[in-house]
């Protein structure tokens, strides 16, 4: 949210003061003595500004206040400019005949009793941005007698901008218009707000009982100091001495008087001083200024289009949009923080995060529309999620769950979801109902409980971007039997937690169940880092690995990767892509579980290696493949991309199809023939691949374009006194046909 108050006049404002000497702000420049104030633009202030705590006041000197001085908080020195006859001290308004109600019994007071000037300015820490409220309590009695004047300079960068002022009459102007024209001894609550980066408002209590002075004023700088100034006093009487008190400088915040309308200003309270009193508003609270609370037992309702945030509905107390479209927005902290009711009965757009601690409720005719931007804490224990749309970049995140209480309204097509309850004690199921999340799904913690995501068979799960497991308990099912399959667009992180089929505080699955991570991306490189965590599985419960990309698609390592125990199949589908780089994936394959190549005539699955060791069948506890069981390899595409010397691996025994050497270092045969398939390409990119002793590269396609590439640097590498060989499979020649032989020593 941004801090905002409205003040003053215009951008240029002209003031009428009966005297004041030379050495005050204001130059004179000729009679009637008129000055000529222009606004200078010294840039915007907007929410992300920290928010305002200053406060100071006569209490705070002990009886020695002087130039230099620096009592309270979030102000800089005082500093004083003395003239003849004049000067400051702290005194009883009473004591000169003036009211302490406010302004209290001891206040900064200023005397002159002559043509000389006295000025006390301090300047405040951080200058006025949007949403900010400078107050405090000033108390005159008697008029100057003479033409001199008293009153406040609002400045900012060393030039005034606003003016408060009493000459040699009851009239007090501000801004150079007349605010109040009867006398009075009461202090006055003066208070300036800064509503945008244009605007403050400006409001003045009446020291006779009359009505508040307020006003908006076009202002686009940002007020940086306070100047109090006293001067050109006919006499010595205490009586036209000034007093002024409580200096604070705070964000702004609200709070409802009654049940009543939003836009009407009876229905709000403001505070000046971080809420410790409290003052009917001058301004209806909206997105630009601060913090809103609609207290237990009241009821506000919006009815017309309105942008709010930071606001808080407390117990018993209720928010009602009816017409016009309601847009939260996106400032500081929560933007709306729901401990009452919410009606939504028109449209709403969400910027910012809407917390929901009780009850939103949402009829026929309204809507929730969470933006990029817009975020939905669900802190309730079970409940409902109100029905929304929720747009590209927006989240629903579940903070509230401690037991298994049911969760309702959870079947809807959310862009992110995160779950993060860290007092989560029961077993929630989710029933089948999470299926659709286009954008990321981020488990953070479960508690000590789990978050179960299917009932029933059958869940087909869509994930279109990133899988990330933080911490917590993921269980993909909660029955026997079952299957239940996510499909994975993007990347798939763990940094701790389980993700797990079965078993744990669950009733355990007795047989069976099969939970399927399937990478199918056909554009993008997805990525699977676990660099905490574990995957969970037991006998006849099974997590399986998918890599079904396709067309440029790819999955990679960024790390290495633990399968568990007890693994489920791990296969690479026919054109599908697996990078290892020099990460291996380990664990123990539980019987009758492999990791697994498949091949058709379409393509075969391609594997990467990059380490030195490359990839090995059977119990070879070495390479970018080290798990415990079997692994089987159809006809697999193999690319060799390390920077130091590499070995195929066993890999290569069974047959492959496509062989592509990229190491500049070289590759060397393990200690079988390398036999590619009908289809089989050679691709050198760069480095040599040397044969084996007694080993053959054997390439049975018959294709005179079965070889890719091959220069001075990429050849096969033979040894005709260790019988290694390259062989080509090459059908009848005609005369124009050339075949590659791209061998060397």
């Amino acid at each position: 949210m941004s801090n905002i108050y409205n003040c003053f006049r215009a951008s240029l404002l002209s003031i009428s003061f009966n005297e004041l000497s030379d050495n005050h702000l204001f130059k004179l420049l000729s009679k009637p003595r008129v000055v000529l104030l222009v606004f200078f633009f010294l840039g915007l202030f907007s929410s992300s500004m920290i928010a305002q705590n200053a406060n100071d006041n006569a209490s705070n000197y002990g009886g020695g206040w002087s130039s230099g001085s620096n009592g309270g908080t979030g102000f800089g020195a005082w500093n004083f400019s003395i003239g003849a006859n004049s000067g400051a001290f702290t005194g009883n308004p009473s004591n000169n005949g003036m009211g302490t109600s406010g302004i209290g019994t001891s206040a900064f007071g200023l005397y002159a009793t002559g043509a000389g000037y006295m000025n006390a300015s301090r300047s405040l820490n951080s200058a006025m941005a949007v949403g900010d409220i400078l107050s405090f309590y000033w108390a005159v009695n008697w008029d100057t007698g003479s033409t001199g004047g008293k009153g406040i300079d609002f400045k900012a960068g060393g030039t005034t901008v606003f003016n408060v002022n009493m000459g040699n009459s009851s009239t007090i102007t501000a801004g150079g218009i007349s605010a109040q024209t009867v006398y009075g001894t009461g202090a006055m609550l003066i208070t300036m707000m800064r509503t945008s980066s244009t605007t403050y408002q400006f409001t003045m209590t009446s020291r006779s009982g009359g009505a508040t002075y307020s006003a908006s004023v076009s202002l686009s700088s940002a007020i940086d100091n306070l100047n109090f100034y006293i001067g050109g006093q006919v006499n010595n009487a205490g009586e036209r001495n000034m007093y002024f008190n409580f200096l604070n400088h705070y964000r702004s915040s609200f709070r409802s008087a009654a049940s009543a309308n939003w836009s009407a200003l009876a229905t709000w309270e403001m505070s000046t001083n971080g809420g410790t009193t409290w003052v009917p508003s001058s301004v209806t609270p909206n997105q630009l200024l601060g913090t809103v609370t609609v207290l237990g037992g009241h009821t506000v309702t919006i009815v017309s289009g309105v942008t709010i945030d930071e606001t808080t509905i407390n117990s018993t107390g209720t928010i009602t949009h009816s017409a016009g479209t309601l847009t939260i927005g996106d400032g500081n902290g929560i933007d709306l923080n729901v401990n009452g009711t919410f009606n939504a009965n028109a449209a709403v757009v969400i910027n910012g995060t809407v917390r929901n601690s009780s009850s939103i409720t949402k009829s026929a005719g309204g809507t929730l529309t969470y933006n990029a931007t817009g975020v939905y804490e669900h802190n309730i224990n079970g409940g409902a999620i109100p029905s929304s749309v929720w747009s590209t970049g927006s989240t629903c995140s579940f903070i509230g769950q401690i037991t298994n209480n049911a969760l309702t309204g959870v079947n809807q097509s959310y862009s992110n979801v995160v779950w993060n309850c860290p007092s989560q004690t029961g077993n929630l199921n989710l029933s089948n109902a999470l299926s659709t999340v286009n954008g990321n799904f981020n488990v953070v913690s479960t508690g000590s409980g789990q978050l179960i995501l299917a009932s029933t068979t059958g869940l087909n799960m869509n994930i279109g971007g990133n899988i990330s497991i933080s911490g917590g308990n993921l269980m993909c099912a909660a029955a026997s039997g079952m299957s239940v399959t996510i499909n994975i667009g993007g990347n798939f992180l763990q940094s701790g937690g389980t993700i797990n089929i079965s078993g744990g505080n669950a009733s355990p699955v007795s047989n069976n169940s099969n939970a399927y991570l399937n990478f199918n991306s056909a554009t993008n490189t997805q990525t699977i880092e676990q660099i905490g965590g574990s995957i969970g599985g037991s006998a006849g419960n099974f997590v399986n690995w998918q890599i079904s990309t396709s067309g440029s698609g790819s999955v990679r390592l960024l790390s290495n990767l633990n399968l568990g125990s007890a693994a489920g199949q791990f296969t690479v589908s026919p054109s599908a892509v697996l990078d290892f780089q020099t990460y291996q994936i380990s664990g123990t394959m539980a019987t009758g579980k492999a990791f697994l190549t498949n091949s058709n005539g379409a393509g075969s699955a391609t594997l990467i290696t990059a380490h030195a060791s490359g990839i090995n069948g059977g119990a070879l506890a070495t390479g970018s493949l080290i798990v415990s069981g079997t692994r089987t390899f159809t006809s697999p595409s193999l690319v060799y991309t390390g920077s130091i010397a590499q070995v195929t691996g066993t890999v290569i025994s069974g047959g492959i199809r496509n062989l592509t050497i990229n190491n500049s270092a070289g590759v060397t045969t393990s200690s079988s023939d390398c036999v590619m398939d009908a289809s089989g390409v050679l691709t050198l990119t760069a480095g040599k691949l040397i044969l084996s002793s007694g080993r053959s590269l054997i390439m049975n396609n018959t294709s005179s374009s079965a070889v890719v590439g091959g220069s001075s640097t990429a050849f096969v590498v033979v040894d005709l006194n260790t019988n290694s060989s390259f062989q080509r499979l090459v059908p009848t020649i005609s005369s124009s046909t050339s075949y590659l032989f791209p061998v060397g020593s």
